[in-house]
């Protein structure tokens, strides 16, 4: 049986390995009674990862180096509100005090220092006073430490608080689930209105906190969103009756006309802008990115130009890709499966001789 005080209404959560600061190491300095008192760093321009981890720091380190103004995460939740959370709170030496959210406290503590749960309104709006400062923390996963833990981000700026809301609120009203997402978290200089000595707002540069999906998961998404537009259009299959990898003309056994390695990037994915995308395409990806590695990008247009030999010079194969029936697309998958190895000899031994002149060249 469980220890019900202890083990009954707990959240999944994975251990926290570390913090990424936007300040520097905190300072001490005497105070107006004459004691020694610790104050909060000067605010830096780039994160600060502080872990008693030493594999976790060293992998960080490895990754990021000094002074990192942007890092890749991953956000460990669904919504925004299990990802981050401001609150109100005030702190002894003994711990915790209270955590409001500027109208109820959620926590407290008595008098005697027993911890309440109970929901009680704030202080303030009671007459009372307080010495809540606002806190939020994001809890994110950083892919480079290969670790199921989290990293907590820690903000007291009502512009973090406000700019990461509304970040985290974007993304989940486009995707429905912040899971799964890439997103970069950076920092950035803005101008910000603050208090001046004299009482007066002044204008400060400031760096601020930004949370941004990846841009190579936003170019897909996009694609995606207007796959969905045409949803209804009919397939156009202009291959349906051609056999599986004919690649070559079928006379004089050279490769079909076109240099079928011209203008295009090794790193770029050829379905990437593509006006149709589905589960068939996503698997002959899948397929084609097993076989070949990091030359999938070519031996894509080789894979397809050789189905339906209408890639003519200059011609683009993302244009020949979305002529290809979900059906097509799932026949090449299904033959990779089965011959794919012969395929990617054939693959190679044709891309020798085209860059080797000695084919036509067509």
């Amino acid at each position: 049986m469980p220890i019900k005080s202890l083990q009954q209404n707990q959240t999944a959560q994975f251990p926290i390995i570390g913090k990424l600061r936007k300040g520097d190491v905190k300072q001490k300095k005497t105070g107006k009674d004459g004691r020694e008192i610790e104050v909060y760093g000067k605010d830096l321009n780039y994160f600060r990862f502080v872990t008693d981890d030493a594999q976790a720091a060293e992998a960080f380190a490895k990754a990021y180096k000094n002074e990192p103004k942007q890092i890749r995460v991953l956000l460990p939740f669904a919504t925004p509100d299990q990802n981050f959370q401001a609150w109100m709170e005030e702190y002894s030496a003994g711990g915790l005090l209270r955590q409001c959210d500027t109208e109820n406290q959620r926590f407290h503590r008595s008098k005697t220092g027993k911890a309440d749960m109970t929901p009680k309104p704030c202080e303030r709006l009671c007459g009372g006073a307080c010495g809540c400062k606002r806190v939020g923390r994001l809890y994110v996963i950083i892919p480079e430490l290969a670790r199921l833990a989290y990293v907590e981000v820690e903000t007291h700026s009502i512009y973090d608080i406000i700019q990461l809301t509304q970040n985290l609120q974007a993304a989940h009203a486009v995707r429905g689930s912040l899971n799964g997402v890439p997103f970069l978290l950076s920092r950035r200089m803005r101008e910000i209105s603050t208090p001046g000595d004299d009482g007066k707002r002044v204008r400060r540069s400031k760096s601020l906190l930004f949370l941004e999906p990846d841009p190579k998961w936003v170019r897909r998404k996009l694609v995606s969103m207007h796959s969905e537009a045409f949803a209804l259009l009919p397939d156009r299959s202009s291959a349906a009756d051609e056999p599986l990898y004919t690649f070559d003309d079928g006379q004089e056994g050279e490769f079909i006309d076109g240099d079928i390695y011209e203008d295009f990037d090794e790193n770029e994915n050829p379905f990437e802008r593509a006006p149709r995308q589905s589960p068939a395409i996503d698997r002959l990806v899948s397929v084609i990115d097993k076989l070949f590695g990091a030359d999938a990008a070519n031996a894509t247009t080789y894979v397809v130009t050789g189905w339906t030999k209408k890639v003519s010079k200059g011609q683009n194969v993302r244009s020949t890709i979305i002529e290809l029936s979900d059906d097509e697309c799932d026949a090449i998958s299904d033959a990779l499966t089965v011959n794919g190895e012969p395929v990617k000899a054939k693959y190679e031994a044709d891309k020798k001789l085209v860059e080797s002149g000695t084919t036509s060249g067509k």
